[in-house]
């Protein structure tokens, strides 16, 4: 709660039913049923999957033993729940857009910290649509979309570098991202309405660009992760599927359709891709996340 607000009672879940293998993810508190509207998803390092759901404001914390819920809103202080990202001590870092912070809770879900508060009127971040955590490096990346900008910080919230912008800082462009990866040494931004993926190394020199094939400002709803081979996946809500791209940029496959079934989705909304290659995949319409167990993609013959 923010402060000079206290909590009344603590609704603490009962354990989660969970078939993580089972292509399905269905979670439930008891008998209440627990997703609304997923949006962003991540994993941390005991497994447990963590979603924000802003129709629900609330971002929750799953696992088979000890679910439970960060709620916004009210007089708590996550006021609106945005992107989210784990760090390699599991913090959770939640993105506030209506505050235009990033709200950071321990493991256990007890405020920790905010970042990107300069005063009592000024704050560093206009619009954090997307987040990153270099994990192994302790570096936070915050794609900033009204200002065409990539910030990134230690993880404590101190700015180290920024690109893009007005100024194209560190030579870079970008044009409204929404989403970023940063993984094996890469950090991979989609930005242009979800028509375009770059791609840098840690220096912000450009190694890749191409199109994504989707209709630029189609919508910002749009999943974003790289597999361990390096294989770019993204989530697709205009044909409700997921997609493919090798390291070249050519799409190397698809997979979905509309439904309801395994397999199919309903307005796939963001993914994450686990240290063991499993994709995780919101579902805003069907309220839920699938599983996969990716097979590493074939490499593109060199001609």
């Amino acid at each position: 709660m923010a402060p000079g607000s206290h909590a009344i009672s603590n609704a603490k879940g009962r354990s989660v039913a969970a078939e993580l293998l089972g292509d399905v993810v269905t979670f439930a508190y008891g008998r209440e049923k627990v997703l609304l509207a997923p949006r962003y998803i991540t994993t941390d390092s005991k497994g447990r999957a963590i979603i924000s759901d802003p129709a629900l404001q609330a971002v929750h914390v799953l696992d088979r033993d000890d679910p439970f819920r960060i709620v916004a809103g009210g007089s708590h202080r996550l006021q609106s729940v945005g992107a989210i990202a784990v760090d390699k001590l599991d913090n959770i870092f939640v993105a506030d857009p209506r505050a235009g912070l990033i709200q950071v809770f321990d493991s256990d879900g007890r405020f920790f910290r905010e970042i990107g508060k300069l005063g009592e009127e000024e704050g560093l971040f206009h619009d954090p649509e997307g987040l990153a955590i270099d994990r192994r490096r302790q570096r936070l990346y915050v794609a900033d979309a009204t200002r065409d900008m990539v910030l990134v910080l230690n993880i404590e919230g101190k700015v180290l570098q920024r690109a893009g912008g007005r100024r194209a800082e560190s030579g870079v462009s970008f044009d409204h991202p929404t989403a970023l990866t940063v993984k094996h040494d890469e950090i991979v931004v989609l930005d242009s309405g979800g028509a375009r993926i770059q791609v840098f190394d840690l220096h912000w020199k450009l190694l890749q660009q191409f199109p994504t094939l989707l209709v630029p400002g189609y919508s910002t709803e749009l999943g974003l992760d790289i597999d361990s081979e390096g294989n770019i996946y993204l989530s697709n809500i205009e044909r409700a599927s997921v997609r493919a791209f090798d390291k070249t940029g050519k799409m190397s496959g698809a997979f979905g359709q509309a439904g309801s079934r395994r397999g199919e989705f309903l307005a796939p909304t963001a993914l994450w891709i686990d240290a063991d290659d499993k994709l995780y995949v919101s579902e805003k319409e069907n309220r839920r996340v699938q599983v996969f167990q990716l097979a590493p993609l074939k490499p593109t013959p060199v001609r």
